[in-house]
């Protein structure tokens, strides 16, 4: 005869270090339960449509409900109605012991097919969230198994506070993670009075790692410091060092590069690269574009291949390009014409508007200004600001798209800060559940 474990009959009997689950634990089983019961059954039907699919499915339905037809057993009484006369089957449902839910019994090849039917990549992400099982399913999917989500999912503007959202939604993907649990990192305060911020740049590692990487300048000597947090070692790492002379550092864009931060100083006209491994940095010049440059026509950004590159605009409307082959090295690319990739279907109203990248043809002719406004690394897609208007240009296949217009005229738009998703299929971490 087995031996049964000794169990408290009641909370007196249980010892002190047994913890009951509590109510809202309960609570948050069955509706995560609930949650991928509905799931499913709202897109089992696209995949019914399949017939490879069919026989699985009714198979995997079979074990959760049933159903037969009532039979009479006896005549019936003077004024009912015969049961034997039914045209319904009646759907009884199984005891609650042996009921069997129905999303667990689906096969992980069946709920995959389900999977690449949903819209990306809100669909996606929430149904990773649901499970453990689930979210092994996405993660081992591979790239390729599911659409591709657009390329950006919006950006944040940079402005003083306005009636308007910070956050605006493109490629009409409405970004709603609250269910998800909220994570983020403190990271250990640093005193950094009497120095100004050069850059601040997050570059990410293998998996969850991540590291911040913060450049400090003196405030009147030309000392700099370099100081890295590691989300491995939860800890900070400085270095320091003289720079050949005293830099000031003004507005900018930068990009990420392996283990590089490029960031862009468009009033001193350099470009600061900082290696993040060895903790150095280095001043790298910009080519000879043959145009004034200012603060708005010039940009950096990286190729396909992950090569840094420098964009101007000159006129009438032409973006050059560079791109760094060796250090201190700019190779030109072939120029691209803007006003020919405005196609009326894409970009509305903007294709009949006087635009110039110059500040002077704005106040003397009265065009509509034109500036670079953001970058995505890993999409390769441009953010331009044509006349008070959000524009994407895809550098792969020079497509241009009108994303958004900003109705607040008393707050002209400066930069904008465009918001991708890298990893795809999404990985969930295991430590949110």
């Amino acid at each position: 005869m087995e031996s049964q474990p000794n169990r408290p009959k009641n909370s007196n009997d249980a010892p002190k270090n047994f913890a009951a689950p509590s109510t809202l634990q309960f609570d948050l089983i069955a509706q995560r339960r609930r949650r991928r019961r509905r799931v499913v059954l709202a897109l089992l039907s696209d995949c019914l449509q399949s017939p490879a699919y069919t026989s699985g499915f009714v198979s995997a339905m079979s074990s959760a409900v049933f159903a037969r037809r009532a039979r009479s057993r006896s005549p019936p009484a003077p004024g009912r109605i015969d049961p034997s006369r039914r045209t319904r089957p009646r759907v009884e449902e199984e005891p609650a012991v042996a009921r069997v839910d129905m999303a667990s019994a689906l096969p992980d090849d069946m709920l995959l097919e389900v999977f690449k039917r949903l819209p990306p990549p809100t669909g996606v992400v929430r149904c990773a969230a649901v499970c453990r099982s689930w979210r092994r399913v996405v993660s081992r999917a591979g790239s390729g198994t599911f659409p591709d989500p657009p390329r950006h999912l919006g950006f944040f503007r940079n402005y003083a506070p306005s009636t308007l959202p910070p956050f605006v939604h493109t490629a009409g993907v409405a970004l709603n993670l609250g269910f998800l649990p909220k994570t983020f990192a403190r990271l250990p305060a640093l005193p950094i009075a009497g120095h100004l911020v050069a850059c601040c740049a997050v570059v990410p590692g293998q998996g969850a790692e991540f590291r911040v990487v913060v450049v400090l300048f003196g405030a009147t000597s030309p000392n700099f410091y370099v100081l890295i947090y590691s989300s491995a070692s939860s800890a900070w790492e400085v270095a320091a060092g003289t720079l050949k002379r005293r830099l000031t550092p003004h507005q900018g864009p930068s990009v990420v590069i392996g283990d590089f931060v490029y960031r862009l100083d468009c009033e001193e006209k350099y470009i600061m690269a900082v290696n993040t491994t060895k903790m150095t940095i280095s001043v790298l010049p910009i080519p000879d574009a043959g145009m004034l440059l200012c603060t708005g026509n010039n940009w950096i950004g990286t190729t396909e291949d992950s090569r840094l590159c420098f964009l101007a605009i000159r006129e009438p409307l032409i973006m050059v390009r560079w791109v760094l082959e060796a250090p201190r090295k700019w190779t030109p690319q072939e120029p691209v014409a803007l006003r020919p990739l405005m196609n009326p279907a894409t970009v509305g109203d903007l294709h009949g508007l006087k635009l110039s990248a110059r500040i002077a043809d704005q106040l003397v002719h009265g065009c509509k200004l034109v500036s670079f406004g953001g970058f995505c690394e890993s999409s390769g897609t441009l953010f331009l600001i044509m006349a008070d208007r959000v524009v994407s240009l895809d550098l792969k296949t020079f497509r241009m798209e009108r994303l958004w217009l900003n109705d607040d005229k008393w707050r002209p738009l400066y930069d904008v800060f465009p918001y991708e998703m890298v990893a795809w299929p999404p990985a969930i971490k295991d430590s949110i559940w």
